[in-house]
């Protein structure tokens, strides 16, 4: 995507910050950067050419990241030239996603809000612990998304507090609240976790962003609440 130009036309290798436009900017989609294979650089690295965010109002761009540069592909020029070809870009990246999405979809009957959360909670984290401005919440990881598809709930929430009561074996856990909004108004959410005997364990409190999150160790198994 394009590194740092205003007028968002034309790219460069700067990896500027504020470099995601439109469509990347919008609440709802999944904003996909780019990661380097083995073959494009340090292996699971940003791309150079891969935009960074914030956006203009504070949220955290990119969604996530998935493979981008170097990617042997087919060529869209077979007629006249080789079968495959290699190239970089999050053109290259974003088939990653969009192909999972559809082995999701085909899995399980979700709605979009489900499928963005479980993309980015399922991530192999890069850069800053929790999702950042470069690598969103980390690569693309579909062995780890489809053992834990079944492993997400939806409702909605007013002006009171929503909690949601899981069993956890102890060891890692991995959370993600996502929620969609229009750009009128935002819903600053916070996200708890409180133990089985109902104290405060862990806050996400972040202001500008529709997701909230992060993976933390728990010390002993039981029945641990998510609060909205």
């Amino acid at each position: 995507g394009p590194g740092g130009v205003p007028d968002c036309t034309t790219s460069d290798a700067s990896g500027a910050s504020l470099s995601i436009c439109s469509p990347g900017l919008a609440h709802k989609v999944i904003t996909v950067g780019s990661s380097n294979t083995a073959k494009g650089g340090t292996p699971d690295s940003v791309s150079s050419f891969s935009s960074r965010g914030p956006t203009g109002d504070g949220r955290i761009k990119p969604d996530i990241l998935a493979p981008g540069s170097i990617i042997v592909s087919a060529n869209s020029r077979w007629e006249t030239a080789d079968d495959f070809m290699a190239a970089a870009g999050t053109s290259m990246s974003a088939p990653h996603v969009a192909g999972i999405a559809a082995l999701m979809l085909q899995a399980r009957n979700m709605t979009p809000a489900e499928a963005k959360a479980l993309l980015m909670n399922t991530a192999v984290d890069l850069g800053s612990a929790g999702k950042d401005s470069s690598y969103g919440a980390g690569r693309v990881n579909g062995t780890r998304l489809f053992a834990e598809i079944n492993n997400t709930a939806s409702g909605s929430v007013g002006s009171g507090q929503v909690v949601h009561n899981i069993f956890v074996p102890g060891g890692e856990l991995r959370t993600m609240l996502y929620w969609p909004e229009n750009y009128s108004i935002h819903n600053d959410l916070d996200f708890y976790i409180l133990s089985p005997a109902g104290n405060i364990f862990a806050t996400s409190s972040v202001v500008n962003s529709t997701d909230e999150g992060g993976n933390i160790s728990l010390p002993f198994s039981g029945n641990w609440k998510l609060a909205v």
